[in-house]
């Protein structure tokens, strides 16, 4: 793990519950703790279907 980088090892939303805002609203909370954390990077690996980096 890289110095000053904070990991988001998983995140998911439901299909019925996608194309509302609710992962931008995740990563903005993310993003807002990482700050306050003192961190300078954020990082997400994620894969269309669910199963995460290949």
């Amino acid at each position: 793990m890289a110095t000053g980088t904070w990991y988001i090892s998983a995140a998911a939303i439901y299909p019925e519950h996608q194309s509302n805002g609710f992962g931008k609203s995740l990563l903005a909370e993310a993003e807002s703790i990482a700050r306050a954390a003192q961190k300078d990077r954020l990082t997400l690996e994620s894969g269309a279907d669910g199963t995460g980096p290949t």
